[in-house]
């Protein structure tokens, strides 16, 4: 007997994976997610600072940084990506892969639905399984800091390649809509900064969002005038 919920639900993963729908804003506060190696197996680890109909969380795989997406776990088949709803306070999520081969380099992205199921791509990362550890990788090795945090009207934002990349750096409010493109442009491996100068914005949280290439890190900042 053919078993209709179960064709229902992947009719659902190939739309979530492959519908254009990457830059709809979340009303996600999106603190950002990390990776570690515990007994040969990738444990990510992600937090948000508030959630507003948030359903849950979809979790990309991939072995080759130039190959597609993949589908490897999401909200309706794995508690640990449900999401909170509606909250105000920080919640934190863990997911564990352990269907990964000592030696192979793995990148990861994750992002939101909401009720509405609007799709978010919220982060990114990549890490390389062995038995030592962590050998980091790009975005592991390009570091985004702001400071001071919180703030009042200036912050200093500083940022460190490890190979040359064409970088974006952007300025989004908590509903993931642009405020100011601070660059744009190809830079050379090193360390470098800038100053965001938000004297003429409201008191508030905002998110840094450096991308290179198809990676990104974002991070919090506070203005508070």
């Amino acid at each position: 007997m053919i078993n209709i919920k179960k064709y229902i639900v992947a009719f659902i993963l190939f739309l979530l994976t492959h519908t254009l729908l990457w830059t709809t804003p979340l009303a996600v506060e999106f603190i950002g997610i990390e990776a570690s190696i515990q007994d040969l197996k990738v444990v990510l680890t992600w937090s948000t600072a508030t959630e507003t109909a948030n359903l849950g969380f979809i979790l990309e795989r991939k072995t080759d940084s130039l190959a597609s997406w993949e589908s490897h776990a999401n909200y309706l088949n794995n508690d640990a990506l449900v999401g909170q709803g509606t909250v105000s306070t920080q919640s934190n999520y863990t997911y564990t892969d352990s269907l990964v081969t000592n030696g192979e380099t793995y990148f990861y992205r994750i992002s939101g639905i909401d009720y509405a199921n609007n799709i978010g791509l919220l982060d990114s990362l990549s890490i390389f399984v062995g038995e030592v550890g962590i050998k980091p990788m790009v975005p592991s090795d390009f570091i985004l800091t702001a400071y001071p945090n919180p703030f009042n009207s200036r912050i200093a934002i500083s940022y460190q390649l490890s190979a040359s990349s064409q970088i974006e750096m952007n300025i989004y409010n908590t509903r993931g809509l642009l405020v100011e493109q601070l660059f744009e442009g190809w830079v050379d491996e090193g360390k470098y900064g800038l100053i965001w100068d938000a004297s003429g914005m409201s008191s508030g949280v905002y998110i840094v969002k450096m991308e290179a290439g198809e990676f990104f890190h974002s991070h919090k900042i506070v203005l508070m005038k």
